[in-house]
C-alpha cells in the first residue's frame, strides 16, 4: 500500500503585492504610521483581510532589517496568535505596535553585519 503524503491547507495563504513592501515603508519612514495602522491600510488597498502572518513579519524585516523578529517572542506571538487577523484580546494592533517598538529599543545582542 502506497502512502498518500497530500498536504491538506485549510486556509488560503494570503500575500500582499512586492510593491506594498516599498508602500509600508513608506508609510513608517516618510509617514511615520504605527505598524499596525500601515498594515491595514493595504490590507484594504489591496483587498486581502485575510494576510498570512508571515507576510507581517517579512514586511517589519523590510523596513527594519535591524531587528531580530525572533527575540523576546515576537515571531511567535505573531505566529501564533495568527495577527492581524487574531483576537484582539489575545494580540491586538496596540500590542503589535508596542512590539515592534521594544524590538527597535532593544536591538539584538549580537553584532550586525
Amino acid at each position: 500500500m502506497k502512502n498518500n503524503l497530500t498536504l491538506i491547507l485549510n486556509n488560503k495563504i494570503v500575500d500582499l503585492p512586492a510593491m506594498a513592501f516599498e508602500e509600508y515603508k513608506s508609510m513608517l519612514l516618510s509617514e511615520k504610521k504605527n505598524p499596525s495602522a500601515a498594515l491595514r491600510i493595504l490590507m484594504d488597498k489591496y483587498q486581502s483581510p485575510d494576510i498570512d502572518p508571515s507576510c507581517t513579519l517579512r514586511l517589519i524585516e523590510y523596513v527594519y532589517p535591524e531587528i531580530d523578529t525572533q527575540a523576546d517572542g515576537f515571531h511567535f506571538r505573531v505566529i501564533d496568535s495568527a495577527y492581524p487577523n487574531s483576537e484582539p484580546t489575545q494580540f491586538s494592533d496596540d500590542d503589535f505596535d508596542q512590539a515592534v517598538d521594544h524590538a527597535l529599543r532593544n536591538p539584538p545582542c549580537w553584532p550586525q553585519t
